[in-house]
C-alpha cells in the first residue's frame, strides 16, 4: 500500500484487502488505528496514533516489523499482522510518501502461543516430577532405615548368639538346630 504526504491512499492490492477485511483505501491515515481495532501486542493496549509506523515513516523513519493486532467488525476474531513502512522521498529527499507492506502472522502467533503453552506445561511437569522423585527417595530411605536396619539388627544378635554359643562344646550341634 503506499500513501502521499498528505495519508491518503493511493494504491493497494487484494492481499491487504483480504488482510484486512475491506478495501483499505475507505479509511484515511488518521483514523487508520481506530478504524481497524489495532493495538499493541499485549492486545489489549490501543495503538498509539503517534508511534504508528506509517505515520513514523511519514517524519522520514524506516520501520520494520512492528507487530499489530487489528480486531474490527471486518475481524472480529482479530488478525496479527507484521508492518514495515518506508518513507518515499523526492529528489531532494523530502518525504513526499510512504509504502507500507503488512503481512498476516496469525498462524505464527497462534503457534507461538501453543509453543508457549506446551514449554509451561513441560516445566510444571518437570517440577512434579523432582517432587515424585524426591518424595521415592524419602520412601526408600524410610524403608532400608525401618526394614533392613531391623531385619541386620535380628541377623546380628542370632550371629552373635551362635558366636557365643559355638565356643561351648557339645552345644555346637543344638544352637545350630535352633537357629
Amino acid at each position: 500500500m503506499s500513501f502521499p504526504a498528505e495519508g491518503q491512499y493511493l494504491e493497494s492490492n487484494d492481499a491487504a484487502q483480504r488482510i484486512l477485511g475491506e478495501d483499505p483505501s475507505r479509511v484515511p491515515l488518521r483514523n487508520w488505528v481506530e478504524h481497524h481495532g489495532a493495538s499493541l501486542p499485549d492486545e489489549a493496549t490501543p495503538y498509539p496514533y503517534d508511534r504508528f509506523p506509517v505515520v513514523r515513516a511519514m517524519t522520514g523513519e524506516k520501520v520494520a516489523a512492528q507487530e499489530i493486532y487489528l480486531r474490527n467488525g471486518q475481524r472480529p476474531d482479530g488478525v496479527w499482522i507484521d508492518l514495515t513502512a518506508l518513507p518515499l522521498r523526492d529528489q531532494g529527499g523530502a518525504v513526499v510518501g510512504v509504502v507500507w507492506i503488512l503481512r498476516d502472522i496469525s498462524s505464527r502467533k497462534t503457534a507461538q502461543k501453543h509453543l508457549e503453552l506446551y514449554q509451561r506445561n513441560m516445566r510444571s511437569m518437570a517440577s512434579k516430577l523432582l517432587l515424585i522423585e524426591e518424595r521415592q527417595r524419602q520412601i526408600l530411605a524410610q524403608t532400608l532405615h525401618d526394614g533392613l536396619g531391623q531385619t541386620l539388627a535380628a541377623i546380628k544378635m542370632k550371629v552373635t548368639k551362635v558366636d557365643r554359643c559355638m565356643g561351648t562344646p557339645g552345644r555346637r550341634r543344638a544352637v545350630c538346630l535352633h537357629i
